[in-house]
């Protein structure tokens, strides 16, 4: 497995992978906004024998790595693949930023014990978040300062830096 930056040519593989995974997915417009819009924004692929098989998008703010997507298809789950792109995150912005941020829906129970299992703490809600069904999302945090890395399930992993 690889994980890289995406490139335009990767979006309609991202958006269907998000049209899988969520109920309120980023389009592919979002998509080309987040991979084009900032020099602050990255969005990072785990990719397997040329196939996408997940992805990480995240905004780099001051002190904060804000993550706006995690998602891997269905049939690759439970693999290590999603543990692996937030290794690398997490690599990447350790000593460069203080902590990762996301939302997770309060009903989404299986993503909330994996982020603790990595290491993410609960930090706040914010209600009525989704606009599909107004539910609340939990708010949870991973101090990069505190903690030693996460040690990914998966054994050969690649890094590269650029789309």
């Amino acid at each position: 497995m690889i994980i890289r930056l995406a490139g335009l040519n990767d979006l309609p593989s991202i958006a269907k992978i998000e049209r899988t995974c969520f109920t309120l997915p980023f389009t592919e417009e979002n998509l080309y906004q987040q991979l084009t819009g900032s020099r602050q924004s990255r969005l990072y692929l785990a990719e397997s024998e040329g196939e996408i098989i997940g992805h990480l998008g995240c905004w780099l703010q001051a002190d904060e790595v804000k993550i706006t997507t995690l998602a891997v298809r269905p049939d690759r789950r439970r693999q290590g693949i999603a543990s692996a792109l937030l290794s690398q995150l997490i690599k990447l912005q350790r000593g460069l930023r203080n902590y990762i941020s996301l939302e997770v829906r309060l009903s989404n129970i299986p993503a909330q014990n994996f982020y603790k299992k990595i290491g993410f703490k609960l930090s706040g809600k914010k209600l009525s978040y989704y606009r599909d069904n107004n539910e609340t999302a939990l708010i949870m945090c991973y101090r990069l300062s505190d903690s030693a890395e996460v040690q990914s399930s998966v054994s050969q992993t690649t890094v590269k830096e650029t789309a």
